[in-house]
């Protein structure tokens, strides 16, 4: 019994040993014999495979769902796998695997994390640039960012969550609790300290104090509707950093998904910024909220800010691949190894 390739996808497939033929010579027979060291390799991969089953249609893991918005944020194109057989190892099956691959220079990644792979490798190499030594996670949701750092990125590091709505932040305080590096907090973040009005929408990852606008997508417009509004506590970042749990942080990694509201953030960080060696924003190819700021404003404020882009990932499609928005993300020039000019001095030099 030997495993072979179909052509399409890789399966295991049985083949019955003909007997052998009366007339065949000895030399005939020694060519057929199989080293018993090539059947043991065989058997014991054949073993190894535990499962083939059909890859069901799913939402993917959180942080697939995070850069996809499988939950009515974004277009999700089809997974590569729906309606192919697979193949599922154990778990030393799988090490072995990897190792043989890294060794022709290949490696093993799991078809779910295709969608994150660039963003999650980036982040990595960014915090591991700057020396990251805090993450604030600000417009938190359910904690789907902070699992991403754990899960795919390999962060050990402290978290800070904001999430201002109550029925969210009981699930972020839920997920928190078997983490204890992960904290999480009740109350947005903004330009200044007190109490605004958030807009509660059909989807929950829209929530925005900026209103809603029609884009003319249909599955944003679906969920973008206003359900009702609520006041919460605002405060700044300038104001947490000095609280002293984070007080002795010096390389802080900046994340904000605040639904059009992230310059509003960073403003209330100006006092911060010095502390604060890279950030991730969330910025907007098409508008989905009223007075957002455009994407090409936003490069420019990050860039007046001290901030150079080190990379854009986008976070949703139209179904025409037209990107609504893109996860950027920023070094403090202050944190760079080599003196680099800003864009706009670079211009202004021209």
């Amino acid at each position: 019994m030997t495993p072979c390739w179909n052509g399409t996808t890789f399966s295991a497939c049985w083949h019955r040993i003909r007997p052998r033929k009366a007339g065949r010579s000895r030399q005939n027979k020694q060519r057929k014999k199989i080293p018993f060291a090539l059947f043991f390799v065989l058997f014991w991969f054949v073993h190894s495979v535990n499962e083939m089953s059909r890859v069901q249609e799913r939402g993917l893991s959180s942080g697939h769902k995070r850069q996809n918005r499988v939950q009515g944020r974004g277009f999700c194109p089809r997974h590569p796998h729906k309606g192919r057989r697979v193949l599922s190892m154990n778990r030393p099956g799988k090490n072995v695997l990897e190792t043989l691959l890294l060794k022709a220079g290949l490696v093993l990644v799991s078809s779910w994390r295709w969608k994150t792979l660039p963003l999650a490798t980036h982040t990595r190499d960014l915090l591991a640039q700057t020396g990251c030594d805090c993450v604030l996670d600000i417009g938190a949701n359910k904690g789907q960012y902070a699992r991403f750092l754990r899960k795919h990125v390999g962060y050990e590091g402290p978290i800070f969550s904001f999430e201002p709505v109550r029925p969210l932040y009981e699930i972020l305080l839920d997920h928190s609790k078997k983490d204890p590096l992960w904290k999480v907090f009740p109350f947005a973040l903004g330009a200044k300290a007190g109490k605004e009005m958030l807009h509660i929408t059909a989807g929950e990852t829209m929530n925005s104090f900026l209103p809603p606008l029609s884009s003319g997508i249909a599955f944003l417009d679906e969920i973008n509707v206003p359900v009702r509004s609520e006041a919460v506590s605002v405060r700044t970042v300038d104001d947490v950093l000095e609280a002293q749990e984070m007080s002795g942080f010096s390389s802080i990694f900046l994340k904000m998904d605040t639904q059009g509201f992230d310059g509003e953030v960073l403003k209330g960080a100006s006092g911060s910024l010095p502390r604060i060696a890279a950030l991730q924003s969330e910025v907007s190819c098409i508008p989905i909220y009223e007075n957002m700021t455009d994407w090409l404003t936003s490069l420019k404020n990050f860039d007046e800010q001290g901030f150079s882009v080190t990379g854009m990932f986008p976070v949703n499609r139209t179904e025409d691949l037209e990107v609504i928005e893109f996860d950027c993300l920023a070094i403090n020039r202050a944190f760079c190894r080599q003196p680099v000019p800003s864009p706009g001095q670079s211009l202004r030099n021209v």
